[in-house]
């Protein structure tokens, strides 16, 4: 059906709905009561050849349900009619009704919460080169690492390819714009290689440069350097 006729059809349905059911039922009437008159012209009884007539029809309700589902515009009639009987029982105990759906709010919220957890920790892979064979190292199961545990560590490791150490950082960032506190890592130069990430431009950090008076590199964030320095490669 082109476009224009079957909006204008849809449109029909929507808004002239009882004007049309009105139809329907009229129609419908008038075929059952024409397979009355044959079957009353073969001799059946008046009574029987109605009742015969909608029992072969199956039902006249039945017809009826068939023929809206099958028109343009019945589902969206369908949730209008959802929408008021939701209205009606609402208005009839707003209290349960108000119950039910902070209840569905909460299930589809914490359903949802949960699956966003398990999607990003357990289904999505890590972001990086060969992330089923990294592994995070803690003191007493949660505890942070000091430096020397991580020197003796590095220095006698056997199992691991190379291991790198991070520590949460939080500096001030002052240039021409205004000061902004940042969320960052300080971390050993070691660590890039070990996520197997590669900077976008210019490099990660070099041997040494986590040493004392030698610490004065960072590397930015894609987005703190989208937004703080529109991208500029300089």
């Amino acid at each position: 059906m082109p476009v224009l006729p079957k909006f204008a059809s849809w449109c029909r349905n929507v808004f002239s709905q009882q004007r049309i059911d009105a139809d329907l039922d009229e129609e419908v009437r008038s075929f059952a009561g024409l397979l009355a008159d044959e079957k009353m012209q073969n001799g059946t009884s008046p009574d029987n050849a109605r009742r015969q007539a909608i029992l072969e029809m199956d039902g006249m309700e039945n017809v009826k349900e068939q023929v809206r589902d099958a028109r343009t515009g019945s589902l969206f009639t369908g949730w209008m009619q959802d929408l008021r009987y939701a209205l009606r029982m609402f208005k009839k105990n707003p209290g349960f009704s108000i119950a039910a759906i902070v209840a569905l709010a909460l299930g589809i919220g914490a359903n949802t919460a949960i699956f966003s957890v398990v999607n990003s920790v357990l289904l999505r892979p890590l972001p990086y080169s060969d992330p089923d064979n990294l592994v995070v190292i803690l003191h007493g199961e949660n505890n942070p690492v000091a430096p020397a545990n991580y020197l003796d560590w590095r220095s006698q490791n056997h199992v691991f390819s190379d291991m790198g150490a991070a520590e949460f950082w939080t500096p001030n960032l002052a240039d021409e714009d205004r000061p902004e506190h940042l969320f960052a890592l300080k971390m050993t130069p070691s660590m890039f290689p070990v996520l197997g990430v590669q900077p976008l431009l210019g490099r990660t950090f070099t041997a040494g440069e986590d040493t004392e008076g030698r610490d004065r590199e960072v590397v930015l964030s894609y987005r703190i350097w989208q937004r703080r320095y529109a991208g500029d490669p300089a």
